[in-house]
């Protein structure tokens, strides 16, 4: 440790040398992860088109096998959106209003 005219070891320099070695043990422990994915692409290059049916029937079942789930989370929330907003602008807004303020923030809020 390095000793001032005082006798007070100073840290200041080892704080920064231990921030350096910390990140720089981070930065080589995320590059060994990435080798290792790349090692493990290219000794499985061969199974290429049994993982391109695998990724085709995930596609499927996230996109297409998923919409019932999206249509009843939909729907539940226009209905939670209609009832809140009816209550809470009652007395500022007709209720023939509500209808379209639901339809168009439950879109706002469900579209991509």
């Amino acid at each position: 440790m390095a000793e001032t005219y005082t006798g007070i070891v100073d840290d200041r320099r080892f704080t920064f040398f231990a921030i350096i070695g910390k990140r720089s043990s981070i930065f080589f422990l995320a590059s060994r992860q990435v080798l290792r994915l790349d090692v493990w692409m290219l000794r499985n290059i061969h199974n290429a088109k049994e993982y391109s049916r695998n990724i085709y029937q995930q596609m499927v079942s996230i996109g297409n096998d998923s919409i019932p789930i999206v249509v009843f989370v939909s729907a539940f929330v226009g209905m939670v959106t209609a009832v809140q907003s009816a209550y809470q602008l009652y007395d500022w807004i007709p209720r023939a209003v509500v209808g379209s303020l639901v339809v168009k923030s439950v879109l706002l809020e469900l579209t991509p």
